[in-house]
């Protein structure tokens, strides 16, 4: 059944001072140490402190072009008594990371990173999972390269044809007769971790010394990632997608040579183990119609992601949607419509600007067992541009016999319940 979110908007204002966070990676723990921001310029690495706290981010000073590199590696001077991770944010949205680091080295970090705009940028250090500690750790930083970026100059050509949007865990092969000088292309999600590989582990294949560029589609002056090396003679890149678009990846021979051997590259979206919309960062955005207008969804192999519901049963098999809305003259309805017995839905109902900042309302499950769930909002009630986020899960532990049903958002003249 529906519920009305009449006296909740009223105070969404007030609540959205409350802060949570949602997703895999670190969220941005906003604890500066030390407080004064560096400045790369050595080649060499140099410590920003000896003494700095899982939890704890530090300022630095880049140059579009120029390579950078932090590290917790005993190898470069870093030091961490724990398995630590490293995360890095651009200040002017740091709701997610640009670029992260984990087991680089041994249990240590490592993040090696072309800046893409000249400003500051925050890195963060971490405990594995993105916990705090009081255990002092030694940050490096170094400036790798000048001008140029890392990466070979892209050739334009394009091989298979066809745009790949990686939505699986498991290594997925892009083709096994890429030629170095080939470029693939790929969609990508802001806030997702992505893989490419031509590693033979992974199951990838060159026969030869290889390198893999990553670039922007929009701009392909300058790689925005690089590999060589990484296992054997062979590249393999790990990037945290800063934007939603498009990217190419890039093979050649080293040194940026181009062959016509047949190699095979993989890729993979890391940690995807469920449905393209399994955290709020991925949430799938609904258009809000005249009428329902049918949505299929599943929560075959989704996640639980956080922060814990505050509603009834547990979220382990959670999915998210969110909508904007863009007309107060008429009812809002959202609707949540399972495809028989064996999976009872949880409507959780959140308002934010972005996946770091959204506020629980509501929590909807009145029905039971295959019963429709959804929630209205009379006319006048909720502001154009107000954003909502929509949790839906099965109210038991273990995941949904029956995980598939369709989704709508509409706008009404009248209050109808399912």
């Amino acid at each position: 059944m529906k519920n009305n979110l009449r006296l909740l908007i009223l105070g969404f204002m007030l609540l959205l001072s409350g802060l949570n966070s949602v997703g895999a990676q670190c969220v941005f723990s906003d604890n500066l140490f030390p407080d004064t921001p560096f400045t790369p310029t050595l080649a060499t690495f140099t410590a920003a402190a000896a003494n700095i706290y899982g939890g704890e981010y530090s300022i630095y000073n880049v140059v579009q072009g120029n390579t950078y590199e932090w590290s917790l590696c005993a190898a470069d001077g870093g030091a961490a008594s724990y398995d630590s991770q490293l995360s890095l944010f651009d200040p002017v949205n740091t709701s997610f990371a640009i670029a992260s680091g984990d087991d680089e080295c041994g249990d240590d970090a490592k993040i090696t990173w072309v800046a893409t705009f000249t400003g500051q940028v925050y890195v963060q250090v971490n405990q594995y999972n993105c916990t705090i500690n009081q255990a002092n750790s030694t940050l490096v930083y170094r400036l790798a390269a000048v001008g140029q970026p890392l990466g070979c100059t892209f050739l334009f050509n394009q091989f298979p044809t066809n745009t790949i949007t990686p939505t699986s865990p498991v290594f997925t092969a892009a083709s096994t007769n890429i030629y170095a000088g080939e470029y693939s292309a790929y969609n990508v999600t802001a806030g997702q971790t992505y893989e490419w590989s031509l590693c033979a582990a992974d199951g990838g294949l060159a026969d030869y010394d290889s390198e893999l560029s990553l670039f922007e589609s929009t701009n392909t002056l300058n790689p925005i990632g690089y590999s060589d090396d990484f296992c054997g003679d062979d590249a393999k890149i790990t990037w945290t997608a800063a934007f939603t678009g498009q990217v190419y990846v890039q093979v050649n021979q080293f040194n940026c040579l181009t062959n016509t051997i047949p190699s095979t590259l993989v890729y993979r979206r890391v940690g995807a183990t469920g449905p393209v919309n399994n955290d709020c960062f991925a949430a799938t955005t609904l258009n809000i119609n005249d009428f329902c207008v049918p949505s299929n969804g599943t929560l075959v192999n989704a996640t639980g992601s956080l922060p814990a519901s505050v509603c009834t049963g547990t979220n382990t098999d959670d999915v998210w949607y969110t909508f904007t809305v863009n007309n107060i003259a008429s009812t809002l309805n959202f609707e949540v419509t399972p495809s028989g017995a064996g999976f009872d839905p949880v409507v959780e109902v959140f308002v934010g600007t972005n996946c770091n900042d959204i506020v629980s309302l509501l929590c909807v499950n009145n029905g039971g067992d295959g019963i429709p769930e959804g929630f209205f909002a009379s006319p006048g009630i909720v502001p154009i541009g107000t954003t909502f986020f929509i949790r839906v899960y099965d109210v038991n532990i273990a995941s949904a016999i029956n995980p598939n049903y369709t989704v709508c958002s509409y706008y009404s003249n009248d209050v109808t319940i399912p």
